[in-house]
């Protein structure tokens, strides 16, 4: 009886031992799966990378020159850029004032281009841009009660500008700069021509997004 007693501990024992190594073996196994997994990374992944593209879009204020008089328009738009330098600006601008020398008539002109241009030095605080707006534009005329006058001029026009440009944070720039309008009509009223229309610029504003 006692011999048999004797056995069977025997056999629970030589149980357990092998239990105990078959977890050993195991929390092995786990440990260099774990340290052999290579380092973690906080990186998102997606299905279709964009690199060195960035967006980022904002307001602005333009002055602008008319027929020697100074007409204040209202804009905004959006820029796509590459590589923190290149970029291509959608805006629209709106104008509404007297026409210059003929304050007894209103006139509205909206500008709608995209603009083509270069950073430099994006990485510093504060750096210059430049470039070339492409533009159409609709001036339409209104008599000082609100009858529209049916005799409206389109013309295209052709901007070179530069820019100072400052990083205020992270996603926040301002900037200020300065152009030249070349209006391309043969269009003629009121003193509204190509000549009248091409002029001295000044615009600011900022932008916010990822630069």
């Amino acid at each position: 009886m006692i011999l048999k007693l004797e056995r069977n501990e025997f056999s629970t024992l030589f149980f357990m031992k092998r239990v105990l190594v078959s977890f050993c073996i195991l929390f092995l196994i786990s440990t260099s799966v774990v340290f052999a997994e290579p380092s973690q990374s906080n990186d998102v992944e997606y299905f279709f990378d964009t690199g060195k593209l960035s967006m980022f879009a904002g307001p602005y204020t333009r002055l602008r020159f008319i027929n020697n008089s100074l007409v204040v328009g209202m804009g905004g738009g959006g820029i796509i850029c590459w590589d923190h330098r290149y970029y291509i600006y959608g805006q629209m601008t709106t104008y509404d004032s007297k026409v210059p020398k003929h304050n007894e008539i209103e006139m509205g002109l909206v500008n709608y281009g995209a603009t083509i241009g270069y950073i430099f030095f994006p990485q510093n605080r504060i750096h210059f841009s430049t470039g070339v707006q492409f533009a159409d534009n609709n001036i339409i005329f209104r008599e000082s009660n609100g009858l529209k006058i049916d005799n409206d001029i389109k013309f295209f026009s052709i901007a070179p500008e530069i820019n100072v440009e400052a990083n205020v944070f992270k996603y926040l720039r301002l900037y200020l700069g300065t152009g030249w309008h070349f209006a391309i009509t043969d269009d003629n009223y009121l003193d509204i021509n190509h000549k009248t229309l091409s002029g001295f610029s000044i615009n600011w504003g900022f932008l916010m997004g990822e630069f």
